[in-house]
């Protein structure tokens, strides 16, 4: 049986911790195709957004996720690709500031992730309050 490889990071919103799981199971894929043991991983991988603790995990030992996500790197233009896969309405155009939305990301990434998350998760463990629904002033206004 193998081991279960997790990276545990804490958003400071639902919408964040969701564009960076779009990002980085992207690049994880990407990286599955490249060395080419995309279909030897067959639901091995798994990311979820738990009110913006995103958690990655794997249970194959052929790719590392610590390793994949040493070497992940955020660029703008596929942050663009996220914001408009997430959209919840496609007939609106999302406007957001990428130069402050990609320094949000690249503080997240960059962060110590979690160690690990024990039932039930006590508010006094987690260093920030996650908004159920942003209003998104920063990053997203739905026009």
């Amino acid at each position: 049986m193998s081991n279960l490889d997790t990276i545990i990071k804490q958003a400071n919103t639902r919408l964040l911790g969701n564009l960076y799981q779009h990002l980085f199971s992207d690049y994880f894929y990407t990286q599955l195709k490249e060395n080419h043991i995309l279909n030897s991983l067959d639901e091995n991988f798994t990311a979820d957004n738990y009110d913006g603790i995103v958690v990655f995990s794997s249970t194959n030992n052929l790719i590392n996720l610590t390793k994949v996500s040493a070497q992940f790197t955020i660029e703008q233009s596929n942050i663009i690709r996220a914001i408009s896969r997430i959209s919840c309405d496609k007939q609106r155009n999302a406007i957001y500031d990428l130069n402050s939305l990609t320094q949000e990301i690249l503080d997240l990434h960059q962060s110590t992730p979690i160690k690990n998350i024990t039932s039930p998760i006590q508010s006094k463990d987690c260093n920030h309050k996650t908004q159920y629904f942003p209003s998104l002033v920063n990053h997203l206004v739905l026009l």
